[in-house]
């Protein structure tokens, strides 16, 4: 029964450090994707195939994909467009994709990342920790 009692705290402070350390990651992550920058993004797609529907449609898709994930990605971070080139070309019978984009990344803004969330999560941890003792008293 013991070792029962001993395996369950046990899996409780491993639940409570998951716990701190899910708690301690969303400012810390915000933070580093706002440190992000998305640039140079340069696409040259030329679609082509046997049925100029199918390329219409696959043209479409591939503006239904792409232009929300730039979007998208704005939101969190910086995005700066180069040059984005989707055409058809209903005389080829394959498509060719060329894409390429580079990122950037603070090296000041990955240590104070580390640090903010180092320390949330250890003043977490201690808090929880305080507060256990004091219930068991």
């Amino acid at each position: 029964m013991d070792k029962l009692w001993k395996l369950m705290q046990n899996i409780a402070g491993k639940a409570d450090l998951a716990g701190s350390a899910v708690f301690a990651l969303p400012g810390p992550v915000n933070k580093l994707l706002r440190g992000i920058t998305w640039y140079d993004i340069e696409t040259d797609i030329v679609l082509g195939g046997e049925d100029a529907a199918e390329t219409a449609q696959l043209y479409g898709k591939i503006h239904m994909i792409l232009q929300p994930l730039l979007g998208a990605a704005a939101h969190y971070m910086k995005v700066k467009r180069k040059r984005i080139s989707i055409v058809c070309d209903y005389t080829e019978d394959t498509s060719q994709y060329n894409a390429g984009c580079k990122f950037k990344l603070a090296v000041g803004t990955v240590l104070a990342v580390g640090i903010w969330l180092a320390w949330d999560f250890l003043m977490d941890h201690l808090k929880a920790k305080k507060t256990l003792v004091s219930d068991r008293l």
